[in-house]
């Protein structure tokens, strides 16, 4: 208890001699001192500590900051930077900018041509700046093989789109068939009452030759379009009719390019096109544009087939018609004919767009396809390759109501050429399908004895390629092509190709010396010369001659 009491003892003694302490700052008449002091600056506050000389306590006073010692300095305006006055404070190197005036803005020369626009490569044009001498650059648009409009045009299928016109909706119109949007929404802002008629002229118009339905419906000012797409490339016929013979003509590439090779060409494209169906695939690839497919879709599997075939076929030391003729190769020897789909055709049948033959996947997956499926493939593979080439469609000149055709046309050395790799593989007999070349790179004029095209009709195939002279074999450590100068190289080639394990087996030739009467006269004779007795079957045509073995 004693212990207790002292100790509250103890602390009241502290508590009262705090409070005198207290007590006697409250009342003390203070006499300050200063004991330190810091000077303002532009950049900071001043602080001066003092203390009372009677109490000790201690204060502090803040000072303002100085104002800055600014050096100002004007910056004229150019051509793209504003002007503006510039303050730089002598003391603390503080800077600050005001008084902005507007760049003024380039003062050009008139533009001047660089370079020319072709067929397949925008050209350039310059104007220098008279004030800072600025060269601005721009690109005159290529004559344009390929319309690229469809594939600019912006679409999302959950968007309603304003449309102040018929062509403003034909625009979202194929952007929609393109995108195999089942939807698509447009508000029109203008006067448009008859909605069936509306609806044929756009599918008279669409510019997307995917096969679909689609109807319409009408609120106020707002149409819904709903698509449907039939069920393409899901059949193949049951079997194979035609025999492919081999041929001499055919070039062998040492294989440089190796399983995983991607430096394709078409990389190299500005645009991209996200894609999950061959038909996709095709109309993008024509366009030269890069395709983004859709992983694990139909699309990517066809893709990735046709690079694979190019991997195989094509090195990047060849020229791109030794590149257009390896293709025209692969798909003749490699993709049969379907003549079993074209029968089908010949009878009406009603549910032809299932079949895989008018498409890349007959191509690439089933190596059977009609001349559709072949021109698709054709266009695919040059346009990876880099190499502009479109899918023409159009008729038999003796018989324009009868089945349509499909072929190419593709642009090597500066000019565009007619290729039909259908029609290069000639079928014999109803039985066997042979080699030629008789519609690789040739001309409009010549090809158009027996075909008319009804699309891409400007671009003006006017030259014939000699493909012949891309045919090279050795003999006595020489090279030969097929393009025969002279009776001697006849007998040349005949003997390198009497050689060849194969048969039967096809050579196609073009005999560029005088003949006379008969080309068979020659070759007979030649034969006899080497002293091989072989018969043999040819077709004649003209200059151009395949001889069967």
């Amino acid at each position: 208890m004693k212990r207790i009491k002292i100790a509250s003892i103890l602390l009241s003694f502290v508590f009262l001699c705090n409070s005198c302490e207290l007590l006697n700052q409250l009342t003390c008449t203070h006499q300050y001192k200063v004991i330190s002091e810091e000077s303002a600056t532009c950049s900071k506050n001043g602080k001066i500590t003092k203390e009372c000389e009677l109490c000790q306590k201690v204060v502090t006073e803040k000072t303002d900051k100085l104002p800055h010692n600014y050096q100002s300095e004007i910056i004229a305006p150019d051509c793209t930077t504003q002007g503006y006055t510039n303050n730089v404070c002598l003391d603390c190197g503080h800077n600050e900018k005001n008084n902005y005036v507007d760049a003024l803005g380039h003062n050009f020369n008139d533009w001047i041509i660089v370079s020319n626009p072709t067929d397949i490569s925008d050209g350039i044009k310059e104007r220098v700046c008279k004030i800072c001498e600025f060269v601005e650059r721009d690109f005159i648009m290529s004559k344009n093989y390929a319309d690229l409009s469809v594939i600019k045009e912006e679409f999302d299928p959950n968007n309603q789109y304003d449309c102040n016109s018929y062509e403003d909706v034909l625009a979202k119109f194929n952007a929609a068939v393109l995108y195999m949007s089942k939807k698509l929404t447009v508000l029109l802002k203008y006067d448009e009452k008859n909605l069936k008629g509306l609806l044929n002229r756009l599918v008279n118009d669409c510019s997307i030759d995917f096969s679909l339905a689609v109807d319409a419906t009408m609120a106020g000012s707002s149409i819904t379009f709903n698509f449907k797409y039939d069920d393409f490339a899901s059949r193949s016929t049951s079997d194979i009719k035609y025999t492919q013979y081999d041929s001499f003509n055919v070039s062998s590439y040492d294989k440089k390019r190796d399983d995983n090779f991607d430096d394709f060409k078409i990389n190299n494209s500005s645009l991209t096109y996200e894609v999950f169906s061959s038909e996709q695939l095709h109309y993008v690839l024509e366009k030269g544009v890069r395709p983004i497919c859709k992983k694990d879709s139909q699309a990517e599997k066809v893709y990735n087939e046709a690079k694979n075939v190019l991997r195989n076929i094509i090195n990047d030391d060849m020229s791109d018609v030794q590149k257009v003729k390896a293709i025209n190769d692969y798909l003749v020897m490699n993709v049969v004919y379907d003549g079993t789909l074209l029968d089908m055709a010949y009878q009406n049948y009603n549910k032809l767009v299932e079949y895989n033959g008018f498409y890349l996947e007959g191509v690439f997956f089933d190596k059977k396809a009609v001349c559709e499926g072949i021109s698709k493939a054709f266009t695919v593979l040059c346009n990876i390759e880099g190499i502009p080439c479109v899918s023409v469609v159009g008729y038999d000149k003796s018989n324009p109501k009868g089945v349509g055709h499909a072929w190419n046309k593709v642009y090597v050395n500066g000019s565009w050429y007619i290729a039909d790799a259908t029609s290069n593989g000639v079928i014999v007999n109803d039985q066997f399908e042979i080699m030629t070349y008789s519609y690789l790179l040739t001309s409009e004029k010549y090809f158009s004895e027996k075909y008319i095209g009804t699309n891409y009709t400007d671009l003006l195939c006017e030259d014939i390629y000699n493909v012949y002279a891309l045919s090279t074999y050795m003999h006595n450590n020489e090279v030969y092509d097929l393009s025969i100068d002279s009776k001697d190289e006849l007998k040349i080639m005949l003997d390198e190709f009497y050689k060849v394990n194969s048969s039967p087996i096809t050579i196609e030739f073009y005999a560029t010396f005088d003949f006379g009467s008969s080309l068979t006269d020659e070759i007979n004779d030649a034969l006899a010369r080497l002293g091989i007795s072989a018969n043999y079957s040819y077709i004649d045509n003209k200059e151009y001659f395949v001889l069967i073995r």
